[in-house]
């Protein structure tokens, strides 16, 4: 069991400094929720729907906690959850918003073939997607991206850019609803050719990102 989709909100600033991480925990408020050891020994990370350091740094410790809840995990290759699906979500929250305000992003996996993890039940989704919507002022921009679970080490998330049109026949989700029908259709027919631009001085903190995974990355396969 995990996740099928969920939503989340980033607002411009960050209002909190990121606590310690916490730990893993089945949600008390299910009644039956994944136990952080059923990933144990799979090969595949607990990967966070809901990520912990864009709510920790906006919505405080007590969001943090729970997004470290089972119910909002699903498994993920370490070369997907540390490598491209961690890049997105550092431009989301440290990159984007700078640029261009806030940001809404759904996100969700898609599992085709029913492959479970070990005895526990829990499917492994083959494929993993992104809704991504910011807002400054009038202006709204969105984009939604399809990576597959292989992804190898360091790929480059524009490769993996697709129309929401193209999210929403696969999905069956219908994501800009609440938009009028103009700016709808606009938004959702477009296949952006590159991800968003960001601030010449944020290049810097990408490039620090990605020297210190590639740096966890070869000592994890050493290991």
């Amino acid at each position: 069991m995990h996740p099928a989709w969920c939503a989340y909100h980033v607002p411009k600033d960050a209002a909190f400094e990121p606590g310690k991480r916490p730990g893993f925990r089945k949600d008390p408020r299910l009644k039956v929720s994944p136990k952080a050891a059923d990933y144990a020994r799979t090969g595949y990370d607990r990967g966070h729907m809901a990520p912990n350091y864009a709510i920790a740094t906006r919505f405080g410790p007590v969001a943090q906690t729970n997004t470290f809840c089972m119910s909002n995990i699903a498994p993920q290759t370490p070369a997907l959850n540390r490598g491209v699906w961690r890049d997105i979500e550092h431009r989301i929250v440290n990159l984007w918003t700078a640029r261009w305000g806030e940001i809404w992003v759904v996100v969700g996996a898609l599992s085709e073939g029913c492959e479970k993890l070990n005895d526990t039940g829990i499917d492994i989704p083959t494929r993993y997607w992104q809704v991504v919507v910011a807002q400054d002022g009038k202006e709204i921009r969105a984009l939604a991206l399809l990576v597959e679970q292989d992804v190898p080490w360091r790929a480059w998330p524009a490769r993996y850019l697709i129309s929401i049109d193209e999210l929403e026949d696969m999905t069956g989700y219908d994501f800009l609803a609440e938009l009028d029908d103009d700016t709808e259709a606009m938004l959702e027919s477009r296949c952006p050719s590159r991800l968003w631009p960001i601030r010449l001085r944020d290049l810097a903190s990408l490039m620090r990102m990605h020297s210190q995974d590639d740096l966890e990355w070869s000592r994890s396969k050493k290991k």
